[in-house]
């Protein structure tokens, strides 16, 4: 089985600012009441540390 190399790559903020929009747009989608979406949103975003760690 051939192997592969997946590399992250965040060279801006831009590019995690991309990722993050879509993360909120997917957990904005959810069944949940506007709070609860709203509280945990900022958990699921990523950070620049996140993006360095996957590297």
């Amino acid at each position: 089985m051939p192997t592969v190399d997946v590399k992250v790559r965040a060279e801006t903020k831009i590019v995690l600012d991309a990722i993050n929009h879509v993360i909120e747009a997917a957990v904005m989608i959810w069944d949940l009441p506007e709070r609860v979406k709203r509280l945990s949103l900022s958990s699921y975003y990523y950070t620049e540390q996140d993006l360095n760690h996957y590297q």
